[in-house]
């Protein structure tokens, strides 16, 4: 049996998620609860978006080769999705979405104690 290790790089910190019995799909519910939070604010904030268009031309910017196909995919959502199409695929609990969470562009929206919260939420929950 292989176990795959991911590691999750945060502003503050680093952590080792073991990919292997089930974890994934913690990661999953994860990265969709981070969503929600994404969401709530960007309901407040619309302004955010160009945050996350920034980091996204940032990130083809910085790409040594072609860009990661995700970071593309997520160039056009945000050019030309509206905020609550994006709300939408932040919060859908779908295959295609998961993917895309994967490859967030809202990277350092959230605080570092949101962030926190959640992971330790499902540090709990996959223990």
């Amino acid at each position: 049996m292989y176990i795959h290790f991911v590691v999750i790089r945060l502003r503050y910190c680093h952590i080792l998620v073991g990919m292997g019995d089930g974890k994934h799909q913690v990661i999953d519910l994860r990265n969709i609860e981070f969503g929600r939070i994404i969401a709530e604010k960007l309901r407040e904030q619309p302004e955010m978006l160009n945050f996350a268009k920034g980091n996204i031309k940032r990130w083809i910017a910085q790409s040594n080769g072609p860009p990661p196909s995700a970071h593309l995919e997520w160039k056009d959502i945000l050019e030309k999705m509206d905020i609550l199409e994006i709300i939408e695929l932040l919060t859908q609990d779908s295959e295609n979405a998961n993917r895309l969470r994967q490859s967030n562009p809202f990277a350092g929206v959230l605080t570092p104690q949101e962030r926190w919260n959640v992971l330790k939420s499902y540090d709990k929950r996959s223990a």
